[in-house]
């Protein structure tokens, strides 16, 4: 690998068209676990095709997983608050010949300003939210089909090595979900903008965020109108087979990445659709014993469902995780 003349790239190892890298010392995006995700859900999702389809990356860093997506011939706007990773964002954007990618200075909150987006990527960020609840209606909003969170969630018990790794709070209430505190810094809130840059790996604004557990975040998912819910498992590809294990670093850090669909939302959700569509299935089965949607559950269900019978079908394709647990879920 060569190595580009770089912005102090800390994290994102990008292919520029010259043939050198951003990063060499990590391993390429295109080859990273939450990249891998959305590649492979996209025939599922769009499987007429999704050349033009949008998508957004929240707190892209430096840009790495928005270009591989605009490489990948979708319609590609990373959005992140600080100045020096934009900076570096742009410096991949000017020595790599894509004309589907931007890149825009904002905070993450105001991503409705820029969309809708047919998907939302939110890896990285969303455990620095004070009110993660409210962010997530906020990535909803502009949302058209799919958003993947790659996240750290509370561990339900005091005994899980996350508490005592982030020094977590006790298990609490906020915005009616179960979770702990954790403490981002100890900056003023009014403090200079400046000092706030220097923080990279951590929150804007807010002093300490919210960490959901596991189930209370599916929850939000659903309440935001993601009516399939699945937990992705492609970070196999660059980790050891302990993975889930107690000594595994997912374990260890508490972190998991979630993938939420909105099967056959065709607007942008709000208290009227969420009450006109129902999002849990009943317990009646099709005649093939799996489980038989609602009334609310509409045709789009259906759709994936049969399109995951055709994928399973073809003896060149090799199921990943995150298909067979969405094609359980849609009753194959």
């Amino acid at each position: 690998m060569t190595l580009a003349t770089t912005n102090s790239f800390t994290a994102h190892n990008v292919r520029l068209d010259d043939g050198s890298y951003t990063f060499p010392q990590a391993d390429p995006v295109d080859t990273m676990g939450d990249y891998v995700c959305v590649r492979n859900l996209l025939p599922v999702l769009y499987p007429q095709g999704w050349t033009g389809r949008s998508i957004v990356d929240l707190g892209c860093l430096e840009g790495g997983f928005a270009t591989e997506f605009a490489r990948l011939g979708l319609d590609s706007t990373g959005i992140d608050v600080r100045e020096a990773n934009i900076a570096n964002a742009e410096f991949i954007k000017a020595r790599t010949d894509l004309s589907n990618l931007r890149f825009i200075r904002d905070d993450a909150w105001n991503v409705a300003r820029y969309g809708p987006f047919d998907m939302v990527f939110c890896v990285g960020l969303h455990y620095h939210m004070e009110d993660q609840h409210r962010f997530l209606q906020e990535m909803a909003r502009a949302c058209r089909k799919a958003i993947f969170i790659d996240t750290h969630v509370a561990p339900e018990f005091d005994h899980e090595p996350a508490v005592r790794t982030f020094d977590l709070g006790p298990l609490t209430t906020h915005e009616g979900l179960p979770g702990r505190w954790y403490a981002e810094h100890d900056l003023d809130p009014q403090a200079d903008k400046a000092q706030l840059e220097s923080l990279k790996w951590a929150s804007w604004e807010n002093r300490r965020s919210f960490w959901p557990t596991k189930g209370a975040l599916v929850r939000s998912l659903r309440e935001a109108g993601f009516s399939v819910v699945v937990e992705d498992f492609d970070q196999l590809l660059n980790l050891s087979t302990h993975y889930l294990s107690p000594e595994g670093w997912h374990y260890q850090t508490s972190r998991a990445m979630f993938v939420g669909i909105k099967a056959g939302a065709t607007e942008m959700p709000g208290p009227a659709a969420a009450e006109a569509a129902p999002h849990r299935l009943d317990g009646s089965l099709r005649s093939d014993g799996s489980p038989a949607a609602t009334p609310g559950e509409t045709a789009e269900t259906e759709r994936l469902r049969q399109t995951l019978e055709a994928v399973y079908a073809s003896t060149s394709w090799r199921a990943t995780a995150p298909l067979r647990a969405l094609s359980r879920l849609l009753g194959r």
